[in-house]
């Protein structure tokens, strides 16, 4: 891992729901509630992290449907003190990150939670062909025609920890199907904290 900067929580939350905004799990979700409040989507797109009146909005977002900032959801028990980096990792680490402590992901992963585990068994046909199986390999395939996806969102206790994914799980898993596209040094955003000890899903 190589910490290339700090970052504020307020670009962590902007690029989290733009990765989610384009996402056909989550996407309807959001879209209904910018429309709740007239809102375009362009503030999730094309963020802009100088203005505090839509940094707040994000934030606010995320907390409605994903439970930021409320201890609920995919944040019960996340640490308040977490501190965010732009980064990278190499291949190696990233075969190495684990998803979520997750019931699905502990299912499709055989209890490892890698992604490089369920990657393996896709590529070798021993999962069966379902909607989550399909979305992996359409963001592999969009991939290798060079489309550009967000950065994942990784957590750690710290630099020599273990990594998770908090963010990002379909793409890491297609981007373990495709490896071979992958550049040396993969940017990601990384959140650091003693803290997430506490944090059932690390």
């Amino acid at each position: 891992m190589r910490i290339i900067r700090s970052i504020s929580e307020d670009e962590m939350v902007a690029e989290f729901l733009k990765a989610e905004v384009n996402s056909d799990r989550f996407s309807l979700t959001i879209l209904d509630l910018l429309a709740q409040t007239g809102i375009d989507k362009n503030i999730l797109l094309n963020p802009n992290l100088k203005d505090p009146i839509e940094n707040n909005y994000r934030r606010q977002l995320l907390t409605k449907y994903r439970g930021y900032q409320q201890n609920s959801l995919i944040f019960d028990h996340f640490p308040n003190d977490i501190k965010w980096f732009d980064a990278t990792i190499s291949k190696d680490e990233l075969g190495k990150v684990m998803y979520i402590n997750w019931d699905y992901w502990l299912d499709v992963s055989n209890g490892t939670r890698l992604p490089k585990f369920v990657a393996q068994k896709i590529k070798d046909g021993k999962l069966p062909e379902d909607k989550e199986i399909m979305r992996f390999k359409t963001i592999a395939n969009a991939m290798r025609l060079g489309i550009k996806v967000p950065r994942l969102i990784l957590i750690a206790k710290d630099e020599k920890a273990k990594l998770v994914v908090l963010e990002g799980h379909a793409r890491i898993t297609a981007f373990l199907l495709i490896p071979e596209t992958l550049p040396n040094d993969i940017e990601v955003i990384i959140g650091l904290s003693k803290k997430l000890t506490d944090y059932n899903l690390y």
